[in-house]
């Protein structure tokens, strides 16, 4: 695990910065089912903060994509 000059983990480091930079409102995190969006919804899990993930549909998304994000992630609006 890859660690900066203080000894703490790049995902405790998100962590901290998620929880510093919290809005009074909670995030709105822009859902894609790939694989940045994925980490990013663990982490702000991870950092018990506010959040709404949202995912917008178009029409060249494979319906794979769509199926996935519904099984995987229902709370995504």
């Amino acid at each position: 695990m890859r660690v900066n000059l203080y000894g703490k983990s790049m995902v405790d480091q998100a962590i901290e910065i998620m929880r510093h930079y919290e809005p009074p409102e909670g995030y709105w995190l822009a859902f894609s089912g790939g694989k940045d969006s994925i980490v990013l919804y663990r982490l702000a899990e991870l950092a018990g903060v506010r959040f709404d993930a949202h995912y917008s549909l178009t029409t060249i998304d494979p319906p794979e994509l769509v199926w996935f994000i519904r099984r995987e992630y229902p709370s995504v609006a």
